[in-house]
């Protein structure tokens, strides 16, 4: 009976070993199964997010591209609004000092002349000219005296505020208006106040 236990015992604990042994390898497969997934869910979203990555990277460097461009256009454009302003600062500094009152009378006696020569124009008989305040003694002076023979009046020169520099000939009062000032034209003569 022993003998007949100890075989019952070693068969019952080869079946139970058996059985772990089947259950162990059940258990490592399943794991291997599981770990070979998560590696290629892993490997996938990797994939992806490199993906994504470079997709990032060259959307940055077309941005980047971008604004380099609009900054080198914002440059062009600031750089021609800087030579613009200092050609017009140039430009009006220098009609102060080309408009002396000797090139003036020059410049009034050619446009007397003009009017005088062509007859379909109005008579130049009233001229009036307007200069910056501290131009009009010096102006009142050389001009008054120079082109007194030209016209049926007595040129009239007064001091404009608004004149900087060069000067504003009005003839027969208004009908014609020439500007030859440095400062930029506002409004016409007909709509001044």
């Amino acid at each position: 009976m022993a003998e007949n236990l100890q075989s019952l015992l070693d068969r019952i604990h080869r079946e139970g070993l058996e059985k772990a042994e089947a259950q162990r390898d059940d258990i490592i497969a399943k794991a291997q199964a599981e770990a070979a997934r998560i590696i290629a869910e892993a490997e996938a979203e990797a994939a992806s997010m490199r993906q994504a990555a470079k997709s990032d990277a060259d959307a940055e460097i077309v941005r980047a591209g971008n604004s380099i461009r609009q900054a080198g256009r914002d440059v062009v454009l600031a750089l021609r609004e800087e030579i613009n302003a200092r050609m017009t600062r140039l430009v009006r500094n220098s009609t102060a000092a080309a408009l002396e009152p000797e090139v003036t009378v020059e410049l009034i006696r050619a446009r007397a002349r003009a009017c005088a020569d062509d007859p379909a124009k109005a008579s130049c008989e009233k001229l009036e000219l307007m200069v910056a305040p501290g131009q009009l003694e010096k102006y009142s002076s050389t001009v008054v005296a120079a082109l007194k023979a030209d016209f049926v009046a007595e040129p009239v020169v007064c001091a404009d505020k608004k004149v900087k520099g060069g000067v504003k000939v009005a003839v027969n009062g208004g009908d014609a208006f020439f500007d030859c000032t440095d400062s930029r034209p506002s409004r016409s003569p007909a709509t001044r106040a």
